[in-house]
């Protein structure tokens, strides 16, 4: 039901995003179309009004009114009331203003041509008038041709960025999916691994309680001395899990790995070599790196049967860290497996003979932190490789 629930929260948020997106883009879209018309209108309008204005003042500065000479923008010369010469086009067509204008004036389909509106200049030469008109045709087509142009591309927009937000939602959703799913098998396994020691130590201690005469307490206090241990190992391992975090800084790996080998060294199990061992020096976080090297030795020294080989060199540009073991080795269609959370080889089950399960998944986890990886690369040999900065 949960799972359900969270599938059904993700695609309603999914489409309320997308939605969201489209909605704030399309009003986007329009505000910035409408500007656009606006500018070219106006841009065009101010270019007709110049030359309306520019053609009438040519023809007033012009010797022998009222002749009219040709060019771009049509022409009135006005004197008392009456056209005394024009362009052909306005032939017999009363003054197209009244008087002088401070500023072009725009008329609205004044039946020159067409259906076309004019802005029209008016300037005095002496006892003359000169009205120029220039057409706002071209302005209304540009305009025309724009809002074509955005009406078309427009939906084709919508589209593709409903369709790039519903990908990119979608993947951001997916990743959220499988890090709930990853939380919920690592509660799941959790529950499983600290019910066990705990019933475990209860049952002993409710028999001990039940038959204190025939209770051989000592026995009873080593076996839930060592069930406790195994919890605190699993709580550390789990703490260790949720905490693969924190600022990277400058971390000598090389003094790293040899403090955790005197120390797997001193417990005198087995006997420890390195080769190949170089100085590294990388960015990271020291407490986690440690905790790397720190299991892979465990696991080595849990399965070796007398020898453990550690490896530190320059791959590539890369640190690489390699410890193998002379012990049985990883089945191959377990060496992947092993870096599950909880997971424990066949012969390992029993709790006296193996770890909880968690030492190469924190592996792997500080790896991937850190922007390396690790993996299983021969029967009993396990490398981790990481950036050097």
């Amino acid at each position: 039901m949960a799972g359900k629930a969270f599938r059904e929260r993700v695609g309603t948020v999914r489409v309320r995003l997308t939605v969201l997106v489209v909605l704030v883009a399309g009003l986007g879209l329009l505000a910035g179309g409408a500007v656009v018309v606006t500018l070219v209108r106006q841009s065009l309008t101010a270019t007709a009004e110049d030359q309306a204005t520019q053609r009438a003042h040519d023809v007033a500065a012009s010797p022998g009114l009222p002749g009219i000479p040709r060019g771009p923008a049509l022409v009135q010369v006005v004197l008392g009331g009456r056209v005394l010469a024009s362009s052909p086009e306005l032939a017999g067509r009363p003054p197209l203003l009244t008087g002088p204008v401070a500023r072009p004036v725009v008329l609205m389909d004044p039946g020159i041509s067409e259906d076309h509106d004019y802005t029209v200049a008016g300037v005095a030469a002496g006892e003359f008038t000169v009205y120029a008109a220039s057409s706002l045709d071209p302005a209304a087509e540009a305009v025309d041709a724009t809002t074509t142009a955005l009406s078309i591309a427009a939906p084709v927009l919508f589209a593709l960025l409903a369709w790039l937000t519903w990908m990119l939602v979608g993947r951001s959703m997916a990743r959220e999916r499988e890090a709930k799913a990853r939380q919920d098998r690592f509660v799941a396994d959790a529950a499983h691994e600290l019910r066990s020691p705990v019933a475990s130590m209860l049952t002993r201690l409710e028999v001990g309680l039940a038959h204190p005469d025939r209770t051989d307490w000592v026995s009873l206090a080593r076996d839930t001395h060592r069930e406790a241990a195994r919890l605190g190992e699993v709580t550390g391992d789990l703490l260790a899990l949720s905490a693969v975090d924190g600022r990277p800084v400058d971390v000598d790996l090389d003094e790293l790995v040899l403090a955790e080998v005197e120390a797997l060294r001193a417990r005198g199990r087995v006997s420890v070599e390195l080769s190949p061992f170089e100085a590294l020096r990388l960015k990271g976080n020291p407490g986690e790196l440690r905790r790397v090297v720190r299991n892979l030795l465990d696991n080595a020294e849990r399965h070796a049967a007398a020898r453990v080989v550690v490896g530190l060199s320059l791959a590539e540009g890369w640190a690489l860290l390699a410890v193998s073991d002379d012990g049985a080795g990883i089945p191959v269609e377990e060496r992947e497996r092993v870096f599950d959370r909880f997971y424990r080889l066949q012969p390992a089950r029993d709790r006296d003979s193996g770890g909880a399960g968690l030492g190469l998944a924190i592996v792997r986890e500080v790896a991937v932190a850190h922007g390396g990886e690790a993996w299983v690369a021969g029967a009993s040999e396990v490398r981790v490789r990481l950036p050097r900065s």
